[in-house]
C-alpha cells in the first residue's frame, strides 16, 4: 500500500519558519510543500525559490480557495481567523504556540475544529524532545518531590540566529498592515489581562508558554497560584504555585542580554535531584541533557544522560502526520493549548491581586 503524503501550505514565513519548519517539511517524505503565504511578497518569492514550492500567495484566503491542501501550518502571531477558516475548509492544522491570545479565541477555534472533524496540533515541540521525555518520567516517578523549578532566561535565540542560519527579513510589509496586526494583538492582550497592563503578559504568553505547558505536563494542573511578581517593564516574571501532593512549583521567565541559552527544569526530591537542560533549539541535533544527582554509599554521584540526537521539531512533524493519517488525538491538542492559556490567565490574575509591602 502506497504511503499517503500530506499536501501542506504554510502561512507565515518569519524566523521560526525559515530555521525549522520549512527545512523539515521539505526533507520529510510524509509531506509535500505545495504553497507558501506571507504578507511580504518578496519573502514568499525567496522562500518558494529556496524550497522549490510552486504556490505563492500574500493572502491566505486566496491560498485556501485555490490550493488543494490536506493541512495548513500556521506560523503567524494571530492564529484565530486563519484557523477557523482553514478548519471550515476541512484542513488539518499544525500551529505555532501559543494556541491563541485568550480563552474566547480558543473557544472559536475549538468549535470550528470539532464541527469540521479536523485535527489541530499545537507546536509545543519540547513535548516531543526525547531528553525531556526521559527527564519528565524520572521526575514523575521520583520519591518525595518537594520543589520543581522551571527557569527560562533567554535572549540567546535572536543573538545567535545569524551565526547558525541567516534569516531573510521582510522589508516590503505595508505599515498600515503592521499597525493593524499590532493593534489586534494588543486588544487580545487587554482582554486576557482584564483590561490592564497588556505588555506585562507578553513575556509569559509569547516567551514562557513552553514552560507553562511543560509545568502542566509534569505536574498536572496546579492546585493554586500562590504568588506572582512581574517587573522590569514586563520583561521578567516569577510565579509560585502549589501542585499535587503539596509540592511547590516555581516559574522563572525573563529576557536576558547574554548570548548563551539558559532554559532548565530542576526537580528536588527526598533522595535525588533531576535536571533537564535544554539546548538552543536552533542548534541542529544538540541533545537535551538530563542530569541526575543521587546518593551513592556515604557520598553521592552525578550522572548525565543524552538520550538522542533526534530533533524535537522533526519528531513533532512525525507525530502530526500520525495523528492525521490514523485519526489520533495529538499530545498537544487544542484542550492542552486552552489549558495553557487558562493557567497564564490565573498567573496574571495572581499578580494583579497580590499586595506588596515596602520594608522601610
Amino acid at each position: 500500500m502506497e504511503k499517503k503524503t500530506l499536501r501542506v501550505g504554510v502561512v507565515g514565513l518569519g524566523q521560526i519558519a525559515q530555521m525549522e519548519w520549512l527545512p523539515y517539511l521539505h526533507e520529510l517524505g510524509e509531506y509535500t510543500l505545495c504553497a507558501l503565504c506571507d504578507v511580504s511578497s518578496s519573502l514568499v518569492k525567496q522562500m518558494a525559490k529556496l524550497w522549490n514550492v510552486p504556490g505563492m500567495y500574500t493572502d491566505w484566503r486566496e491560498m485556501l480557495k485555490k490550493e488543494r491542501l490536506d493541512a495548513l501550518v500556521v506560523l503567524t502571531i494571530n492564529h484565530t481567523e486563519i484557523c477557523v477558516a482553514a478548519a471550515e475548509a476541512g484542513l488539518h492544522l499544525l500551529i505555532e504556540k501559543p494556541l491563541c491570545d485568550n480563552l474566547e479565541q480558543a473557544e472559536l477555534i475549538r468549535q470550528a475544529v470539532v464541527e469540521n472533524h479536523v485535527t489541530l496540533m499545537i507546536g509545543e515541540m519540547k513535548r516531543y524532545d526525547p531528553g525531556y521525555l526521559l527527564g519528565r518520567n524520572l521526575i514523575r516517578n521520583m520519591k518525595g518531590l518537594k520543589l520543581i523549578r522551571f527557569r527560562d532566561y533567554c535572549d540567546g535565540l535572536r543573538r545567535s540566529q545569524d551565526e547558525i542560519m541567516p534569516v531573510h527579513i521582510a522589508s516590503d510589509v505595508p505599515e498600515l498592515l503592521r499597525e493593524r496586526n499590532a493593534r489586534e494583538h494588543r486588544e487580545a492582550m487587554i482582554q486576557l489581562t482584564g483590561g490592564k497592563d497588556p505588555d506585562l503578559v507578553e513575556t509569559l504568553l509569547m516567551g514562557g508558554v513552553h514552560d507553562v505547558d511543560l509545568l502542566r505536563d509534569i505536574c498536572g494542573e496546579p492546585e493554586k497560584v500562590d504568588y506572582c511578581d512581574i517587573w522590569n517593564n514586563g520583561a521578567d516574571l516569577l510565579a509560585h504555585m502549589t501542585v499535587k501532593n503539596g509540592a511547590r512549583a516555581v516559574l522563572e521567565v525573563g529576557k536576558a542580554q547574554h548570548k548563551w541559552f539558559d532554559e532548565e527544569i530542576t526537580a528536588y526530591g527526598e533522595e535525588a535531584t533531576v535536571s533537564i537542560r535544554f539546548p538552543n533549539p536552533y542548534l541542529k541535533n544538540a541533545p537535551t541533557r538530563v542530569v541526575i544527582k543521587e546518593h551513592c554509599g556515604t557520598g553521592y554521584q552525578e550522572r548525565e544522560l543524552a538520550v538522542s540526537y533526534d530533533e524535537a521539531f522533526r519528531r513533532e512533524l512525525f507525530h502530526f502526520y500520525d495523528c492525521v493519517v490514523n485519526k489520533r488525538l495529538p499530545d498537544t491538542c487544542i484542550e492542552e493549548g486552552t489549558a495553557d492559556i487558562r493557567l497564564i490567565q490565573k498567573i496574571f490574575s495572581a499578580y494583579r491581586q497580590g499586595g506588596k509591602e515596602e520594608i522601610k
